[in-house]
């Protein structure tokens, strides 16, 4: 007669085989590799072993848990506190893309801010090497800001009305971009006042042709604005211009 001891060994016993059949093996990685050849393989869940760190590698972290799916994928197991420098094994799953990642810096890792991208990453487990157990995930912290209506606009609209009103903060939300984008852009991270809002933000990746929110700040004006190529965009060039803004 089998006695209740034995029969949850049973059960468990069970339970590991399970896991151990569908396990998947583990992929090396460096700390340059990224996820991006998992692009269409959304839900799916992957494990990668990193190698313990050497020299000074770094790859770039956009966001803070979800990811980026081009964002080094050890150093996103560090960001989120699931691994360590010394290495380990670090699991992640392949989710939609989002409309803005938030940069942060934690466990000693930057990350970087992105606007809308087309995957995501997030670390849902980690098992550093040496038997260290990694520390838990540290959330987002993000400062309580109070909800302000966004103003719709077209892919015309510039804030030329807020000349001189430094340090104000407007918020829009910008329609499907028409066929043809017509208006012009000047600067690179710092726009004249009399840039296209919309147009600005595909420049500088915060918002896609598909449209959507922005939070822009007004600046005071700069002595050189620079020009830039950037997601299909080509910024100009102008001098000393009495207002900027910038996006937050």
């Amino acid at each position: 007669m089998l006695t209740r001891l034995s029969i949850v060994a049973a059960a468990a016993f069970v339970l590991i085989s399970a896991d151990v059949a569908n396990a998947q093996p583990a992929r090396s990685a460096n700390w340059l590799t990224n996820a991006r050849a998992y692009r269409s393989s959304m839900g799916r869940t992957i494990t990668f072993r990193c190698p313990p760190l050497r020299g000074r590698r770094s790859k770039a972290v956009y966001g803070s848990n979800p990811y980026t799916i081009d964002s080094g994928v050890c150093w996103a197991g560090v960001h989120s506190g699931r691994l360590t420098r010394a290495g380990g094994y670090v699991t992640i799953r392949i989710i939609p893309g989002r409309s803005r990642y938030v940069g942060s810096r934690r466990y000693g890792k930057r990350s970087l801010r992105w606007g809308r991208y087309h995957t995501s990453f997030r670390v849902i487990r980690g098992r550093p090497l040496g038997g260290v157990v990694a520390r838990p995930a540290q959330p987002a912290v993000r400062p309580m800001r109070p909800r302000v209506a966004a103003r719709n606009i077209g892919w015309l609209h510039a804030p030329r009305a807020y000349r001189g009103r430094f340090g104000t903060v407007l918020t829009y939300r910008c329609r499907p971009a028409p066929r043809r984008l017509t208006k012009a852009v000047w600067g690179s991270g710092f726009y004249t006042i009399d840039s296209g809002v919309c147009k600005a933000a595909l420049h500088a990746g915060r918002i896609g042709r598909a449209g959507g929110i922005v939070r822009i700040r007004i600046t005071r004006g700069r002595k050189a604005y620079y020009p830039s190529y950037k997601r299909g965009i080509r910024s100009k060039r102008w001098g000393r211009f009495h207002t900027s803004f910038i996006f937050l």
